[in-house]
């Protein structure tokens, strides 16, 4: 009986440091490669990764059915990496498996299948990010190029145009760029004129992070956002949550 006893616990004692590290292990690997997390009070979540890991990692991760990983195969590197971060990031957020939960629409918007929840993606460079969110969200990751002055014209009104001459004229390029982006992304039809439709309040100075107000206004579409952002060394991550009414 004591025997049997003395057995049991030295048992115990092997088994439950091994079940232990199992599970510290796991929880490192869930969030492998996340290099950012937010949490916003609006019941919003983002996620931002680089493409650290090799595609067995990703695939490995999301479980992805071998059909679906012989078509990942006939993709180009750089696209295959932007699909497998995007939806680790999702699956990452959610704590579900989402690969077969994910679909686009007829207008190409990405949605989970099956859910309440609004999903939206942006990749740049070498990093990936994405927002998941009760509200119609957007987001954009921009990395920082000073040859976004080039193409202000396209997508900015005559006043956006005017508030660049206070200064910190890249950033907040980024940040007006960013911004449409996201509102056009949470909308998710064509027929948008950044210019005319999409509209930004006065930026002033910008610091590490911080807010500003945007809005929407087409003949079918209406809304206002709270426009987030944050800088992420040399990248800009801008999401919009729309203002409740």
């Amino acid at each position: 009986m004591i025997a049997n006893l003395i057995f049991f616990q030295r048992t115990l004692l092997f088994i439950f440091p091994l079940y232990a590290l199992k599970y510290i292990l796991s929880k490192e690997n869930e969030s492998l490669g996340i290099i950012k997390e937010i949490k916003n009070e609006a019941d919003t979540q983002i996620a931002v990764c680089a493409f650290d890991e090799d595609d067995a990692f990703y695939i490995d991760a999301l479980e992805i059915p071998r059909k679906d990983i012989e078509d990942l195969a006939n993709l180009n590197a750089r696209r295959r990496q932007e699909i497998l971060t995007s939806r680790y990031l999702l699956q990452h957020l959610t704590g579900e498996n989402i690969w077969s939960l994910f679909q686009k629409d007829e207008y190409g918007k990405p949605y989970l299948a099956g859910t309440d929840l609004f999903i939206s993606l942006s990749h740049s460079h070498n990093r990936s990010a994405a927002i998941l969110s009760k509200k119609r969200v957007g987001i954009d990751l921009q990395k920082s190029v000073e040859k976004i002055h080039r193409i202000k014209n396209k997508f900015l009104n005559p006043v956006e145009l005017l508030s660049l001459k206070s200064g910190e004229e890249i950033s907040k390029l980024h940040l007006y760029w960013g911004a449409k982006e996201s509102m056009y992304k949470a909308y998710g039809k064509k027929g948008v004129d950044f210019k005319e439709h999409l509209f930004v309040d006065y930026i002033d100075s910008i610091g590490a992070k911080g807010t500003f107000s945007s809005k929407m206004l087409k003949h079918d579409f209406k809304a206002s956002y709270t426009m987030h952002y944050e800088k992420l060394d040399d990248f800009f991550l801008v999401y919009g949550i729309p203002v409740s009414t």
